[in-house]
């Protein structure tokens, strides 16, 4: 009697404990949720950055409909690139789904937990984006450079826009567009620097970024033989 009695204890605490685990969880994918659609961009293409692991994250959120699309492109050593997609929707309070296809994920699927923590982390790191991007439009500049124009900034800075190329794309491999800049620093040195205009599947890249000396450059609009718009800030 006494051990069917310790059985039902620790089997209470058990669910005592996965039931507590499992609030935490959604918790977390609640807040997730919101994150991505409050910081994502509410355009055809959405927002794009790099995970931990390097691999191109993409959010897309639907209003109408409160439906978040996420995309992860993967590669793989010399294999073409892999897509990953996955749709998350929020159909009523505490509730989060996640789909693959037509079919909704269960805890029973082996990867799910995984799925969900790095869900969780992806929007983490969206977040962080975003605020590392405010931080340099409030301390930066945003200029439009045109081809063959000069750019002087107020921090004796000039930028030209040289011109654009591009590279032959290989089934499974991104679009790779590219548009060359000169810099010149107080009219002595200068450097050129090449911004990348990236897509897969109709999945856009990460704003591309470069760094120069004490100078970080950021594209955010990228129109190819036309022009292209960059935030210019300092470290």
């Amino acid at each position: 009697m006494k051990n069917i009695f310790a059985l039902i204890c620790c089997f209470y605490v058990f669910s005592s404990e996965a039931y507590s685990q499992s609030k935490i969880m959604n918790k977390k994918l609640i807040e997730a949720f919101d994150t991505i659609k409050h910081k994502v961009d509410i355009e055809r293409y959405g927002t794009s950055i790099y995970n931990s692991n390097g691999g191109v994250v993409n959010f897309k959120y639907i209003e109408a409909t409160k439906t978040i699309y996420w995309t992860t492109i993967v590669s793989n050593v010399d294999k073409p690139f892999s897509v990953i997609e996955y749709t998350i929707t929020y159909p009523k309070k505490n509730t989060i789904l996640f789909w693959k296809g037509d079919s909704v994920l269960k805890n029973s699927d082996s990867k799910y937990k995984s799925i969900l923590t790095t869900f969780i982390t992806d929007a983490e790191a969206l977040r962080q984006y975003q605020k590392q991007v405010l931080n340099e439009i409030n301390i930066g500049e945003i200029i439009t450079l045109q081809i063959g124009e000069i750019m002087k900034l107020n921090n004796g800075l000039s930028l030209v826009l040289v011109g654009f190329s591009n590279k032959r794309v290989y089934q499974g491999n991104p679009r790779t567009a590219m548009a060359h800049v000169q810099v010149i620093i107080d009219d002595v040195t200068k450097e050129e620097v090449s911004f990348y205009d990236r897509a897969l599947g109709g999945i856009l890249y990460p704003n591309d970024t470069e760094k120069l000396k004490e100078y970080i450059f950021r594209i955010r609009k990228f129109s190819y033989d036309e022009y292209i718009e960059v935030l210019v800030s300092k470290k």
